[in-house]
């Protein structure tokens, strides 16, 4: 809030603040902060300043202020990142840690949609210029956080495993991991 120039510097200025959805607000100050996660997603707030002079509180004026909270993009996420991966080993990946970060009321739970996609890396001569080849998903697989192959599903190659995020909402986010399939046990490391 800006206090207009014809009023003196030595005015004491009271201010006091509302949001819709909220108690009043005190604040000395012509600046309101709120928390973080203070205000929920897909909602509209009214926002109202009233600056008072001190000795005369019925000396004010008042602002206010639409404010709609939009929500924030899905992040999609696949556990392992690119890897080595045994042919003669089932392969899940897992797409589970995908979120939604915006702030919602308590209790309100986002679902989100998978489609998992892989793609035989067929020639890359160059970064620019990728041909893939689509490898079909197992019969049930691919519309849930959890993608499992079965053991010798995939030959031996490299391929690109995409995720595909969405909300109700029409939100959408993806990521994708390289994997190459070999014949040979791939070492596993556990870090503790």
């Amino acid at each position: 809030a800006t206090i207009a120039s014809c009023w003196a510097d030595t005015v004491a200025i009271d201010f006091s603040w509302a949001v819709s959805s909220y108690t009043s607000l005190l604040s000395s100050t012509s600046r309101l902060t709120l928390p973080a996660g203070a205000l929920y997603a897909g909602r509209s707030y009214a926002i109202t300043v009233r600056a008072a002079m001190r000795g005369t509180p019925t000396a004010y004026a008042e602002a206010s202020v639409a404010v709609f909270v939009r929500y924030e993009a899905l992040i999609a996420r696949i556990g392992g990142g690119d890897r080595r991966v045994q042919l003669s080993v089932p392969l899940a990946l897992d797409a589970s840690a995908s979120v939604d970060p915006s702030t919602l009321p308590p209790g309100t739970v986002v679902a989100l949609g998978f489609a998992w996609s892989v793609s035989r890396i067929v020639s890359s001569s160059s970064a620019a210029a990728v041909e893939l080849e689509a490898v079909a998903l197992p019969a049930g697989q691919g519309g849930a956080a959890l993608l499992t192959l079965p053991a010798a599903w995939l030959s031996a190659g490299v391929y690109l495993v995409s995720v595909a995020v969405s909300s109700a909402d029409g939100r959408g986010a993806s990521m994708s991991v390289k994997l190459t399939a070999v014949a040979t046990p791939v070492p596993r490391v556990t870090l503790e």
